[in-house]
């Protein structure tokens, strides 16, 4: 090294570096925020598809609900069950992961759970359902 270049003192590194480090703790949060927002838009959007999914199954089925047990399984089961997605809704998602809210996903990673579900929404069972008959509808428009 040549006697007139200079280097940088012990006292200028250690600014920096802890200028570094006060911009990334007032970051942190801001960027944890983001995060959650996007996953709260992912749900959003979920919710979404399947509203459109309801809509488009009701038209061709001329308006009678799916069962809510079997709407995601035709044999039913809840979402811990091994049984395929092959239910009457599940033909109009079809994608994989857009029935788990990614909001669940990272609370179920921090309660530690085991097994993962295969879905997270659901739909009532009461809907479409006629009490007096005690089975469901056979014309949704007829619900008042």
């Amino acid at each position: 090294m040549k006697k007139n270049q200079k280097a940088f003192t012990l006292i200028e590194l250690l600014v920096v570096i802890s200028i570094i480090a006060l911009l990334v703790a007032i970051l942190m949060p801001a960027l944890g925020k983001a995060k959650d927002q996007a996953r709260e838009l992912i749900c959003k959007t979920n919710l979404k598809t399947y509203g459109t999914v309801a809509h488009m199954y009701l038209a061709e089925q001329d308006n009678q609900f799916p069962s809510a047990w079997n709407s995601l399984r035709k044999n039913g089961g809840g979402p811990y069950s091994t049984a395929p997605l092959d239910g009457p809704l599940w033909e109009y998602l079809g994608v994989q992961g857009i029935n788990v809210c990614p909001v669940f996903e990272s609370v179920a990673k921090m309660k530690g759970f085991k097994t993962a579900p295969s879905f997270t929404y659901s739909m009532n069972i009461l809907i479409g359902w006629d009490p007096s008959s005690n089975r469901y509808m056979k014309n949704a428009t007829k619900i008042e």
